[in-house]
């Protein structure tokens, strides 16, 4: 049994570790075996942060004067970390330790448990037994043992049987993701809720694009020179002075020939559109 001495140390050191840290994340541990937690915890701790267990009236009183978002986020099975990166990449890094994991037998099912048709890992003997008395249309075909359709095993909500979750698990139906669950990561002052730090890189990268797209068109529609419009803002300058002495016409080496090629194209389109001599009016 800890003693009163015992958690009074054990809250200094918790509050010693989110006073040295600039980010502090707050997660759920719920259901993640003790080797994954060890996992996460050399990865965290390579790269320069720390990863804490606690008992959660020890983690409220640590955290209550200076993080107390995160001491309002603690619930169920808890985990502290810290880390010296920056709140998105680190959730983005805590977020990478989830993996898929087969159901447990007891456990409810967070959506519909569908086993496919065709070919299973088991060879023919009483496991077909098994199989059919789950509910799932098994049949031997060409000496393997085959689902013949789709079947739902296990409804949403459902708790799922051992029998059941075994069969699955020997399937390789791993349907539930497994891992810390991040419900806050504060930096600084500012505290974060997954939801913000959630964010779709490749939408950003395509929005910057667009924006980068518009930005560039602007500044050379209103010749605002930068070093990415520039040459564009020549480019068109040199059209438009171009298109100038054309027009002018201003006789200069550049664009003479161009000149002439007009007003030979003019005079062409006169001859052509002039009354032709009758042969009476010749003689």
């Amino acid at each position: 049994m800890r003693t009163r001495r015992w958690k009074e140390e054990e809250v200094k050191r918790l509050k010693k570790m989110v006073q040295d840290a600039r980010v502090v994340a707050l997660a759920g541990l719920r259901d993640l075996p003790a080797s994954h937690l060890q996992e996460i915890r050399a990865e965290t701790v390579r790269r320069g942060g720390q990863v804490k267990v606690a008992k959660n009236s020890l983690l409220r009183r640590a955290l209550q004067s200076k993080h107390k978002e995160l001491a309002d986020a603690v619930a169920d099975q808890s985990v502290l970390l810290t880390s010296t990166e920056n709140p998105f990449k680190f959730f983005k890094a805590i977020e990478s330790t989830q993996r898929k994991a087969p159901l447990r037998g007891g456990a409810v099912a967070p959506m519909d448990i569908i086993v496919p048709a065709g070919p299973t890992p088991f060879r023919p003997g009483t496991v077909l037994a098994e199989l059919q008395a789950a509910g799932i249309p098994a049949a031997v075909e060409s000496g393997k043992v085959v689902v013949r359709k789709d079947v739902v095993v296990v409804k949403a909500g459902q708790k799922v049987g051992p029998n059941v979750a075994s069969l699955l698990a020997q399937m390789e139906i791993r349907p539930v993701e497994q891992g810390l669950r991040v419900r806050g990561i504060w930096e600084e002052g500012t505290f974060y809720l997954p939801e913000v730090l959630r964010i779709d890189e490749g939408k950003v990268l395509a929005d910057l694009q667009m924006a980068a797209r518009g930005a560039l068109g602007l500044a050379v529609e209103i010749a605002y020179p930068t070093p990415q419009s520039i040459e564009a803002l020549l480019v068109r300058a040199h059209r438009e002075a171009r298109g100038l002495a054309i027009e002018a016409p201003v006789y200069e080496k550049g664009v003479i020939s161009d000149i002439l090629a007009r007003a030979q194209r003019e005079a062409q389109a006169l001859a052509a559109a002039a009354p032709q001599a009758s042969p009476a009016s010749k003689s």
